[in-house]
């Protein structure tokens, strides 16, 4: 009878000391207040952004002969949809991401060659980029490089007076190279912001055709520099 005490008190006092050894592991484990909460950035994620870009335009034109040309800045707002995926390797973060933006960037100009004057209007009504990404965490944080192509449609309008009239417009759609980075924080573990810079080349487009049986030719160098702030849900 004695032993089957003794044995009952050994297994209860075990069970006690195991119980509060984890109680207090998990009490341990627990963040302390102002602790920063580990997180995890793998998964894939859609969201928005909007922004705004600084460009300058380097253009030319030749109306029958005669040229004249002009450097400008097509400034406007930017914003669109992204959508992409991280992997996460303890501190480092990889990952890839697609985006399209609509914009109001814009300028118009007038130049005269040879007796002619040409008012003409160079926009980019949209473009969009395929990027990698790699970066690593602090704390909530992932600062990151990126870096792919891009693409989008570069458009100018214009018209002709004086010894030679009439209007035409020229559509390019164009790839060009991009790179940048950012900064991406979390606000819960799934919904992140962040604050991105992209500098976009296009190199220099050339068009032309005739107006009026007038050969009218345009070649423009295009570099745009974007900042934006966006929001990302990362699905789990």
């Amino acid at each position: 009878m004695r032993r089957s005490i003794f044995t009952w008190l050994f297994v209860v006092t075990t069970s006690a000391l195991a119980i509060q050894n984890s109680a207090a592991q998990d009490i341990l484990s627990r963040p302390r207040p102002g602790q920063p909460i580990a997180t995890n950035w793998t998964g894939p994620y859609i969201g928005g952004n909007i922004g705004y870009g600084w460009s300058k335009l380097s253009g030319s034109y030749v109306v029958g002969g005669s040229g004249a040309s002009d450097s400008v800045n097509l400034n406007g707002v930017v914003g669109g949809v992204q959508v992409g995926g991280n992997y996460q390797v303890g501190m480092w973060v990889v990952g890839a991401e697609a985006d399209f933006q609509g914009t109001d960037q814009k300028k118009s100009v007038t130049l005269i060659a040879g007796g002619t004057t040409i008012n003409a209007t160079g926009k980019v009504p949209w473009f969009g980029t395929a990027r990698l990404r790699a970066g690593v965490t602090v704390d909530r944080a992932l600062i990151y490089a990126t870096g792919g192509v891009a693409y989008g449609e570069f458009r100018v309008d214009g018209t002709l007076s004086g010894p030679n009239t009439g209007s035409f417009s020229y559509s390019t759609t164009r790839a060009a190279w991009t790179a940048g980075g950012g900064l991406e924080a979390k606000i819960t573990n799934n919904l992140s912001w962040r604050i991105e810079y992209l500098h976009i080349d296009t190199g220099t487009i050339s068009n032309s055709g005739t107006v009026n049986g007038t050969l009218v030719t345009t070649s423009v160098k295009f570099a745009d520099e974007v900042v934006r702030f966006g929001l990302n849900y990362t699905f789990r």
